[in-house]
C-alpha cells in the first residue's frame, strides 16, 4: 500500500545495495523470513515499544498482478523516546514513528535498512537527550536480526531538506478531517495507519502540541518503484504530517517525491512532478485552499 512514482519492470538492479543518505544498512546472514521475524519479535518483546503498522510490499504487488522481490516495512514507536524529538520540532513527526525495512536482492540476500538518528537530527534540527538511546536500540535490533553489524551511511541532509509544507486555512481538527475524507474517498488510495503523536505523548506524561501523521499509499504506483530498488521501502508508504505550532499555525508537511527519488538513486523525470502535483492537490484541499 504505497504511494510512489515510477514505472519500471526491472528487479535486482545496481541500486539494490546502493548507499542511502542517512541510513544504516545490514546484509543479513540468514534468510528474509527469519530476519524479518527476528525484528518483529524484538519489537514485541521490547515494551513499551508498539508496532504501529506492517506493510508487505510483495503481497501488495501480487494483489495487482505484479512481481516483486520480498520487501516489508514495519513501523513502530516508543513515545517516551520519540516525543522529545517532536518537542524540539514537531516536523520530526514526519519521520516518526520509527521504521525498519527489509528487502531481498536479486541474489536473495536479505537486507535491513533504517534511518540513522543523525539523519533525523540533521533533517529536523533537533538534538534530544533520548537520541543515543534510540540509536542504540535500533542498532541492537538490526544486528540481532541479521547477525551482522549495520554499516552507517553518513547523513548529509540539510535542515528541512525534502520537506514540503502547506499552511492551512482551517482549524487543526477540520484540516485533519478533510485530509482523512480526501484520502478515504479516493479508491486508488489506502490509509495504512493514523497516529496521534500528542495523544501518545500524553500516555507517557509528556506534553506535545497537536501533531498527527497519516500513512497511505497505492500499490499500483508504489510497486514499480520498488521493482527498481528495494531501498525505497525505507521511504514508502507516503505520509502526511499535520501539526499546530506554537503560534497557532496549522501546517501540513509531506516528503518531496523528487527528494525521495534522489535519495534512492531513482532518475529524475516528469513522474516526480506528477506525484508532487497529486500530493500538493491533496494538501491544498485539506488546507481549505
Amino acid at each position: 500500500m504505497l504511494l510512489a512514482f515510477t514505472a519500471c519492470n526491472t528487479q535486482g538492479n545496481t541500486t539494490e545495495l546502493a548507499e542511502v543518505n542517512g541510513s544504516y544498512k545490514a546484509i543479513s546472514e540468514i534468510p528474509f523470513t527469519e530476519t524479518y521475524s527476528r525484528i518483529k519479535s524484538s519489537l514485541l518483546e521490547a515494551a513499551p515499544i508498539t508496532i504501529v503498522a506492517e506493510v508487505d510490499h510483495k503481497s501488495n504487488a501480487n494483489g495487482i498482478d505484479q512481481e516483486l522481490n520480498e520487501a516489508k516495512t514495519i513501523f513502530f514507536g516508543n513515545p517516551a523516546l520519540g516525543t522529545p524529538f517532536m518537542q524540539e520540532n514537531q516536523q520530526a513527526g514526519l519521520d516518526l514513528p520509527q521504521k525498519i525495512a527489509v528487502y531481498t536482492t536479486s541474489t536473495d540476500k536479505a537486507v535491513v535498512i533504517y534511518n540513522s538518528v543523525d539523519y533525523l537530527m540533521a533533517r529536523h534540527g533537533v538534538n534530544p537527550a533520548t537520541a543515543p538511546m534510540v540509536a542504540t536500540a535500533l542498532n541492537k535490533i538490526a544486528s540481532n536480526a541479521t547477525q551482522s553489524e549495520p554499516i552507517q551511511n553518513k547523513a548529509t541532509v540539510a535542515r528541512d531538506e525534502g520537506v514540503i509544507t502547506v499552511n492551512s486555512n482551517q482549524s487543526f481538527e477540520n484540516t485533519y478531517s478533510s485530509l482523512i475524507t480526501l484520502l478515504s474517498s479516493n479508491p486508488a488510495i489506502t490509509i495504512v495507519a493514523e497516529l496521534d503523536h500528542q495523544k501518545n505523548a500524553m500516555s507517557v506524561g509528556l506534553n506535545l502540541r497537536p501533531t498527527r501523521v497519516v500513512i497511505f499509499g497505492n500499490p499500483a504506483l508504489g510497486t514499480p518503484l520498488l521493482q527498481e530498488t528495494g531501498t525505497v521501502s525505507l521511504d514508502l508508504p507516503q505520509k502526511m504530517l499535520l501539526y499546530q505550532d506554537a503560534a497557532g499555525n496549522v501546517i501540513l508537511a509531506y516528503n518531496d517525491a523528487a527528494y525521495i527519488a534522489k535519495r534512492h538513486g531513482i532518475p529524475q523525470d516528469d513522474r516526480m512532478a506528477s506525484i508532487n502535483a497529486a500530493l500538493s492537490n491533496i494538501a491544498s484541499k485539506a488546507a481549505g485552499k
